[in-house]
């Protein structure tokens, strides 16, 4: 793994950053984060995301912001600072990866 990379492993829902040791990731957050990996840079609603995670259809989805937070908690960027899961106000969350060089 180079700097700012991860290795997310889907059978112990394990994060692992630089070396770093291993965050373990509630099923909601993996089911988020996994759901950020398929459409990386594209804006999800939080009804995308509540879809995504599997939750309750009655579950207020002002949950989902609690949810990011948390996530955003363990994940620690590599670009000095800006968020890995931005904000996009009145829309929903968009997950901001890097591309590797070619």
């Amino acid at each position: 793994m180079g700097p700012g990379t991860w290795d997310l492993d889907g059978a112990t829902r394990l994060l692992r950053q630089d070396g770093q040791a291993p965050v373990r990731l509630t099923r909601r957050e993996f089911d988020l984060l996994s759901a950020f990996l398929r459409a990386p840079r594209k804006v999800l609603s939080r009804e995308d995301l509540l879809r995504a995670t599997g939750a309750p259809a009655d579950l207020f989805d002002r949950a989902i912001d609690t949810q990011i937070r948390r996530l955003r908690g363990k994940l620690r960027s590599g670009r000095q600072g800006r968020a890995v899961i931005e904000t996009v106000r009145g829309v929903g969350y968009a997950f901001q990866a890097e591309e590797e060089p070619a």
